[in-house]
């Protein structure tokens, strides 16, 4: 019987895997290189700009009845209202909540929340009342006065109780927004 011959092999070599590898893979690797490096000089620039735009203290004081387990909960949803409102009307500043008073930087104008009344009524309105106060950063206090918000829920599902309550919230923002606008104490208003 005769020795079998060997088949042709349509394998590369050895040689032609590492150059394709080494032309897929070196690119590859420079580029993430240059991620790596360009990431911290990206992320320098954009805190950079923040600290340059002007920045408005959203502090929100809540009324005593409140469950302390959701006060949190409660004054955060009522400022991410106050600020979408103020960004959709031209705010170009950073809205920062402050939650302690220890918290509250005195070279940043403040704008101080006194949250009255945020709830549904027996009518199946939802309310939201507050009364603000500005407090600059030479100390002095400019009370803006009380303002009230109201969006009717229009069915028993949960998302539309919702939708009321951040309509309320919504509509006494826009008050406020006006209020401060007229009396021309945002500096970061985009006309």
């Amino acid at each position: 019987m005769p020795a079998r011959q060997p088949e042709a092999c349509n394998h590369k070599s050895v040689d032609t895997v590492i150059v394709d590898m080494k032309t897929i893979i070196l690119p590859l690797l420079a580029l993430s290189g240059a991620l790596v490096l360009a990431t911290p000089a990206a992320a320098r620039n954009t805190s950079e700009v923040a600290h340059d735009r002007t920045t408005l203290q959203l502090k929100i004081e809540l009324p005593p009845g409140v469950d302390l387990f959701y006060e949190r909960d409660i004054a955060e949803s009522l400022s991410q209202r106050i600020a979408e409102t103020f960004m959709r009307r031209g705010y170009d500043g950073v809205v920062d909540d402050v939650f302690y008073s220890d918290d509250v930087k005195t070279n940043r104008p403040v704008l101080a929340l006194n949250l009255i009344r945020w709830q549904r009524n027996a009518a199946g309105f939802v309310d939201c009342t507050f009364t603000a106060e500005i407090r600059s950063t030479d100390g002095s206090v400019q009370r803006l006065g009380i303002f009230t918000g109201s969006d009717i829920t229009f069915g028993p599902r949960i998302w539309d109780l919702r939708d009321a309550f951040e309509g309320a919230a919504r509509n006494a923002a826009d008050q406020l927004w006006s209020t401060l606008v007229k009396r021309d104490l945002l500096p970061a208003v985009v006309a």
